[in-house]
Parts: C-alpha cells; sequence; structure tokens
C-alpha cells in the first residue's frame, strides 16, 4: 500500500478509474481513496471527458455500493413466502397424482391450495364422482 502511494504521489497526472463497478478493480478503488488522502481538492479523470473530485466519486462509490447490496437481498413478496412456496409443492404432487400415477380423488373439492393452479387446473380441483 505504501509504494501505492508513494507511486501516485510522484505522478503529475491523474490516476485512471473506471467509471463502471464491473470494470474497477479493487486496486482501482484503494489507488482512487489513497489518492484523495494525499491530494483531498484533487480531480481523478474517470475517462476520456470528465473528471471526479472526492464528492462525486464518494456518490459513486455509495451508488454502486448500494446497487451490489440491493442484488444480494432474497426477494420480497407474496410468491416467495415459505407458506404459499409449500402450497405450490402441494399443489404439484396433487396435479402428478392426477395425471402421472392417476390417483383420482373422487368426490373432493378444493385439492389445490393455490389460486393459479385451481383456476389453470379446474378438472383437478373438483373432482366428481365418475
Amino acid at each position: 500500500m505504501h509504494q501505492a502511494v508513494a507511486i501516485i504521489a510522484r505522478r503529475q497526472e491523474p490516476i485512471q478509474v473506471s467509471d463502471d463497478i464491473k470494470r474497477a478493480s479493487v486496486r482501482d478503488l484503494i489507488n482512487a481513496f489513497a489518492f484523495y488522502t494525499l491530494h483531498p481538492t484533487g480531480k481523478l479523470r474517470v475517462d476520456w471527458c470528465s473528471t471526479w473530485n472526492f464528492q462525486e466519486f464518494r456518490r459513486w462509490f455509495r451508488k454502486c455500493l448500494a446497487t451490489k447490496m440491493e442484488r444480494e437481498k432474497p426477494p420480497k413478496g407474496r410468491k416467495h413466502s415459505a407458506e404459499y412456496q409449500s402450497d405450490l409443492r402441494w399443489d404439484a404432487n396433487q396435479i402428478a397424482d392426477y395425471t402421472q400415477r392417476r390417483i383420482r380423488h373422487t368426490g373432493c373439492h378444493g385439492l389445490l391450495r393455490t389460486l393459479g393452479m385451481r383456476l389453470r387446473y379446474p378438472h383437478i380441483n373438483r373432482q366428481t364422482e365418475d
């Protein structure tokens, strides 16, 4: 780290930092923070036409970090709940019993638990006596 700081301090031109988090390496980010430590009012060249001061760099870094953290969160919503997934597995087993194993539950109504499966397979949901 001390070598990188020394190299940055000797350079006359700003270091290059990629403007896309996928292309910026960890070394680029460390170099950028080291540069701003040495030169608090300095500017980094981001691409051929723009430069960033420390506040702009920090805003970009926090936005990219928040995007990454948001991507890692588990999905929210009714269909991702454990109860719904359990009901969906139940429905899949009932449909497999009816179509593949030919198991009939004659006289039973409301076999399927999820609304989507009830609408898609009404003949399995309400099995009448044959």
